[in-house]
């Protein structure tokens, strides 16, 4: 974990590797699903202080989903 001011960028990133393939990445943030760029990035300025709860999600060709 590392600490951000207010009004400083956060950008979380998302990868996974699978065996099968995976097929989907996602991610939520404070329990709201948020859209990955092409590249797997989410860039977002924090409004409130505190923690963030970030969840990535990735689910293979199978339909395996892991978190």
């Amino acid at each position: 974990m590392q600490p951000v001011d207010l009004g400083q960028s956060v950008t979380l990133y998302v990868r996974a590797t699978d065996n099968i393939g995976v097929e989907t990445l996602s991610l939520t943030v404070n329990g709201q699903a948020v859209t990955l760029d092409g590249n797997g990035l989410y860039t977002f300025t924090p409004d409130t202080v505190g923690t963030i709860e970030a969840i990535a999600t990735a689910t293979d060709a199978a339909g395996n989903r892991h978190k």
